[in-house]
């Protein structure tokens, strides 16, 4: 498998905030290269491609869409991410509970999506292989990021 350039992750405004203003500056990220040009090599499906993710978060927001299944799934993996920082001690029981409350009662565009771009340069040491049993599909090119730090990527917000 060929190394990538950049790495691209889509993040809610949601989770870039808690990142940033509870957990050190530190992001937890799924991350894919931009899909090959070659038409012959598998592309990751949607729900594994950073810029279908993108669109859909936009779409589900522009909507009103208060049933979203994309921003349900994103309030439940916050809430185990907090669950995850308090046992690392990142973050105390007392701030555990405050972000759970907040990410429940989060609006509809707090999940507003931001794009990450991601020098892979920049984290070669730090990405891992997503696990197959966990990815969107067996071939699919995704990794992670468990600490990934604020110098180390550029925010986009695309418009239609």
């Amino acid at each position: 498998m060929a190394i990538p350039l950049v790495l691209y992750s889509t993040i809610t405004r949601l989770a870039y905030s808690l990142g940033q203003n509870h957990y050190r500056e530190r992001h937890y990220v799924w991350c894919a290269p931009q899909p090959a040009a070659d038409r012959f090599v598998l592309r990751n499906p949607a729900s594994s491609d950073p810029l279908s993710i993108y669109w859909r978060f936009h779409r589900d927001i522009e909507d009103g869409d208060e049933h979203s299944n994309q921003i349900a799934t994103n309030r439940e993996g916050l809430v185990l991410g907090a669950e995850a920082k308090e046992k690392q001690g990142v973050i105390d029981p007392p701030m555990y509970q405050y972000i759970e409350q907040m990410v429940r009662q989060a609006p509809l565009r707090d999940f507003s999506p931001l794009l990450l771009v991601i020098p892979y340069n920049s984290v070669r040491r730090m990405v891992k292989p997503a696990p197959v049993s966990a990815a969107a599909r067996a071939t699919s090119e995704e990794y992670v990021i468990e600490r990934l730090p604020r110098s180390c990527f550029d925010v986009l917000e695309l418009q239609r």
